[in-house]
C-alpha cells in the first residue's frame, strides 16, 4: 500500500492536523491500522495519535480517499473525539456492535 498526502490542514483550535490522502492498494482495501502505520511514518508522529475518520473507495478501483486526523497529545484526541472511534482506530472493533446483533437473534 502506499500513500500519498493531497491536503494538509492545522486546525489550532482542535490541536490537530486533517490530513488528505490517497491510498494506492493491490488486493483489498487497508484496514485503518495500516493506514495509521503508514501515515505515522510519513509525518513523524505515532499511530496512537491518528484517527482514520474515512476510507472511501470507488468500486472496481484500486484507490481509496483516506481522511486522518493527526493529534498533538492523546489528551486532545480523548477530549475531541468519541469514545467509539477511539476503540475502532486502535482494537478494529467497536464494543456494543455485538450487543446489538445479539439482541437481533433473540427476536
Amino acid at each position: 500500500m502506499e500513500l500519498e498526502i493531497i491536503k494538509q490542514k492545522d486546525v489550532p483550535v482542535l490541536s490537530r492536523k486533517r490530513i488528505v490522502c490517497l491510498a494506492t492498494f493491490d488486493k483489498e482495501t487497508p484496514t485503518r491500522k495500516q493506514v495509521n502505520d503508514k501515515l505515522a511514518a510519513m509525518v513523524s508522529t505515532t499511530p496512537d495519535l491518528i484517527i482514520t475518520r474515512h476510507i472511501y473507495t470507488k468500486f472496481g478501483e484500486r484507490k481509496a480517499k483516506v481522511i486522518s486526523h493527526v493529534y498533538k497529545s492523546f489528551d486532545e484526541l480523548k477530549k475531541n473525539e468519541d469514545k467509539d472511534v477511539i476503540i475502532k482506530n486502535t482494537t478494529g472493533k467497536v464494543k456494543g456492535a455485538k450487543k446489538s446483533a445479539d439482541k437481533k437473534e433473540k427476536k
